[in-house]
């Protein structure tokens, strides 16, 4: 038998070419650490017949193993010093570039990578979906008609050192639910921002021995919310330190080119080149030939151009270069150009056009001039002139674009894909996508927008050119989905308006064309974008109007180009308003902008309130010279992780009154833990009740802070069933860059007793009068404002509201002067000796403060006035 196999093999390699040198593979010993050495082998590739060949090189031995080169160089086999790449080439310095997605998913000998779609709910795989899908130039998910689902791409990679992993997405969604995450697994997993934008993201992975890791990116699909584009997509996947250098220079793939040495990237070539592999520059087409972008080779240009179709119309900016403002009308062929233009005149230049009028919120320059600029802050145009707004109203800013001769200020465009073109393109009139010859092409067009707090709109006129059902255009806001998509069959040739709310603050704006078709479906599918209008910038545009100011907001000043919010604990109940009253007892104003609210159940509140007062809240010393106030916690449960790793979940703890009905412990609980899985002690559940009482314990400074023993919990795998018991620290800082949110002190929990700690002014006493300064105004009209200021190292939660007090000189009738005093004398004789006896007996706490916001709103605000009598049952 052994016979027989050798003869085979023999008749086999003499069927083969003979080896040449170009047939000789090199391999490395493994490195087990960075100090260690390896050696060199060699062997011809059993793709030739190596009898008769020339002889192998003997191996190079005790090569050091930590050699280190930068990208844009490699180690040649068996040296120990670093080359630079050629043009035509490039490296990673010991890493790996992913961007080229076929069926077959990537792999090497230090990679491997795969995909599969499980169910969250049962966490089993999926038999409606198969993972994510390559399409050539990325790779995607594929959502149309899943539910919930969580499909991951998954990649098992060997590091030799620390490196990092970088990657290029883009993720649309709707407002809520969906989600994109990447994880290195072990460690905290973190949720991508959705984008529009192809976006880069990078992470270092720390390698304290070459190790194997596991990388993973999952798209968790929401089934409660399926109203809008639900995509991801990965354009490139790089990895550094897989290796400290690597063996060879990669060559540029076709229709790539890099022309430099000591690179680490080869760029797609131009519209109207092309490239093979390993190409150090593109090739230009002959004159009847055309490429797009990144293309392998040309192709042969077919038919006669038309003017009418193939030609597209643009204008010169508008000039008074005739001595009469005016533009023009030229003509150029799309680019590239498929068809011959050769004998084929372009229809003629059209001189002397009306320029377009000045958009609104903008008037002329001067008289004669067609200049259009826009009026100053807080006033408007009414066509003619700049006109000024008056209080109670403001010149709310807004900007329309029209002209499309250049791409505006804080707008940029993309294209990922299969792209003919860089983005959307320019025709004076309109700004447009062409029509994308690719097959799976995503053309972005992005508005980079900052709006007032109360938010604004913007409206966009646009065209779908061609009649693809598979082809779509919709906006974004921040890469959530903020309209329906609009396919070719829904609007085809037609203008349509399509407008969207825009909430406040910096927001991109997204106006995003994805074409999926495939090569025998409409081949020119496209959109057109007339003009683009946003209302309700902040420190950008002109006005048209005066808008008054809504309920919440008010402006006391002439000439606003803004309405400001109501502070805190005051509102504007009807528009228009010059100023805020205060809210009415028994409701409240966090500053949100929604108004006064009633005070919940249990609470209450004093005029002009800022939170609302819970007598749960509060904790008195035993002396009762110092107290804690946690009202603004009412109604907001606090967490942290259980610190658990067999058995994870989170503590969630009330500070004020049970935890909210809807708990899994029920209405009767303060601290409810809540496993992901189950509880170990009674498995059928997946919670346990820790606490349905609490405890206050004072520090020896009441300064440092205090302590909340929360008590009364079940015994359920308790030793001797002994309730479970959580004890809470607060630590007075008043630094707000010192606060530590909520957590678990594992050091000190055990089954059924554990210690949180957190640390911020919560944990200060009230301030009283004497941790305050006072500075006066100048006494105006009789009245000055009395400014209370914290004083330096002062450790208290509180401050005074400003005070308005009477100055100046006062007449007064003598005789009533006289009379006044006599009375007061009398009064003050009469109850000395019970005011000091009530004194000594319970000395009363007084102060003013302001809300202390909960975690959620931020640290560092405080609690307005309020008296805080002694209450029986505080400890």
């Amino acid at each position: 038998a052994c016979f027989l196999l050798s003869c085979a093999i023999t008749i086999a390699s003499a069927d083969l070419q003979p080896c040449t040198e170009d047939d000789v593979v090199y391999f490395y010993t493994t490195c087990r650490n960075l100090s260690d050495t390896r050696d060199l082998y060699s062997a011809y590739s059993p793709s030739c017949n190596s009898s008769g060949a020339p002889p192998l090189s003997p191996p190079v031995v005790d090569l050091p193993c930590n050699i280190d080169c930068a990208p844009g160089e490699y180690l040649p086999y068996g040296a120990t010093e670093c080359a630079t790449c050629a043009p035509g080439t490039f490296s990673l310095g010991g890493g790996s570039r992913i961007y080229h997605w076929t069926q077959t998913l990537p792999y090497s000998n230090y990679y491997v990578m795969g995909t599969y779609c499980t169910d969250p709910s049962t966490d089993q795989a999926s038999g409606t979906c198969h993972g994510w899908t390559p399409n050539g130039y990325s790779i995607s998910t594929e959502l149309e008609g899943l539910s919930e689902v969580e499909m991951a791409l998954e990649m098992i990679l060997y590091l030799t050192e620390t490196g990092t992993v970088g990657f290029e997405y883009t993720a649309t969604s709707e407002h809520e639910g969906d989600m994109l995450y990447f994880e290195v697994v072990g460690d905290t997993p973190f949720v991508l921002p959705m984008t529009a934008e192809p976006t880069y993201f990078s992470k270092t992975i720390e390698v304290e021995s070459p190790s194997w890791f596991i990388l993973r990116w999952v798209y968790y699909k929401n089934p409660e919310v399926s109203n809008g584009e639900e995509f991801a997509s990965i354009d490139y996947i790089e990895v550094y330190g897989i290796l400290l250098a690597d063996d060879k220079c990669t060559p540029c793939t076709p229709g790539r080119a890099q022309p430099e040495e000591g690179q680490d990237f080869c760029a797609a070539c131009a519209a109207d080149t092309y490239s093979a592999a390993g190409a150090a520059q593109c090739t230009l087409c002959d004159a009847d030939e055309y490429a797009f972008p990144g293309a392998t080779a040309c192709s042969p240009k077919e038919g006669t151009c038309d003017p009418d179709t193939d030609a597209i119309a643009f204008y010169t900016p508008c000039s008074d270069e005739s001595g009469d403002w005016s533009r023009t009308m030229y003509y150029a062929w799309k680019m590239p150009t498929t068809c011959n233009d050769a004998g084929v005149a372009l229809p003629p230049d059209v001189p002397g056009l009306d320029c377009l009028p000045c958009p609104a919120g903008t008037t002329h320059a001067s008289s004669g001039d067609e200049e259009c600029v826009f009026c100053e802050e807080g006033s408007y145009s009414n066509g003619n002139s700049c006109e000024m707004c008056e209080a109670g109203s403001a010149g709310l800013l807004e900007r329309h674009f029209t002209e499309w001769n250049e791409l505006p200020e804080g707008f940029d465009t993309t294209c990922v894909g299969n792209c003919d073109k860089s983005g959307w393109e320019l025709y004076e009139d309109f700004v447009g996508t062409g029509y994308p010859v690719g097959t799976m092409v995503d053309l972005l067009l992005n508005y980079e927008v900052r709006m007032e707090s109360y938010g604004g709109r913007i409206t966009v006129d646009f065209e779908i050119v061609g009649a693809s059902p598979f082809s779509a255009f919709y906006v974004l806001v921040d890469g959530y989905a903020a309209s329906m998509p609009y396919y070719g069959s829904h609007s085809e040739n037609s203008v349509e308006t399509l407008e969207i709310g825009v909430s406040g603050g910096r927001k991109v704006v997204s106006f995003y064309f994805h074409r999926h078709d495939t090569e025998d479906q409409v081949p020119y599918t496209g959109v057109k974008i007339h003009a683009i209008h946003a209302y309700g910038l902040h420190g950008d545009g002109g006005a048209s109007h005066c808008a008054s100011c809504p309920a919440g907001y008010y402006q006391p000043d002439d000439a606003a180009s803004t309405c400001l919010l109501c502070p805190p604990g005051t509102t504007s109940e009807e528009a228009g308003a010059t100023k805020c009253t205060a809210c009415p007892e028994d409701t409240f104003n966090n500053g949100s902008g929604v108004g006064c609210q009633a005070c919940p159940a249990d609470t209450f509140s004093h005029p002009g309130a800022r939170y609302c007062e819970n007598y749960d809240c509060i904790y008195v010393t035993e002396a009762r010279d110092e107290y804690y106030n946690l009202s603004p916690y009412t109604g907001y449960e606090q967490y942290a992780y259980n610190g658990d790793y067999e058995f994870p979940g989170w503590f969630y703890v009330s500070y004020c009154a049970f935890l909210d009905e809807d708990s899994p412990c029920g209405d009767n609980s303060l601290v409810c833990e809540v496993y992901d899985d189950f509880n170990p002690s009674d498995p059928i559940r997946d919670w346990a009740n820790w606490a349905s009482e609490v405890e206050f314990e004072e520090m020896e400074d009441p300064h440092d802070g205090f302590i909340l023993h929360y008590i009364g919990g079940e015994g359920v795998g308790c030793e001797e069933e002994t309730p479970r018991a959580l004890h809470l620290v607060f630590n007075c800082d008043t630094d707000p860059d010192n606060r530590v949110s909520l957590r678990l002190l594992e050091e000190r929990t055990s089954t059924c007793e554990a210690t949180l700690t957190t640390t911020s002014i919560f944990g200060c006493p009230v301030c009283d009068d004497d941790d305050f300064e006072t500075e006066e105004s100048d006494c105006i009209d009789d009245q000055l404002t009395v400014t209370y200021v914290k004083k330096e190292g002062a450790r208290c939660n509180g401050v005074k509201a400003p005070t308005t007090e009477t100055c100046g000189e006062l007449e007064m009738n003598v005789g009533l002067v006289i009379g006044i005093s006599v009375a007061v004398v009398a009064c003050l004789i009469f109850l000395s000796a019970g005011l000091v006896l009530i004194f000594l007996k319970n000395r009363r706490l007084q102060t003013k403060y302001s809300l202390l916001q909960s975690q959620y709103a931020g640290e560092g605000e405080e609690m307005e006035e309020i008296d805080v009598p002694a209450e029986d049952g505080k400890e």
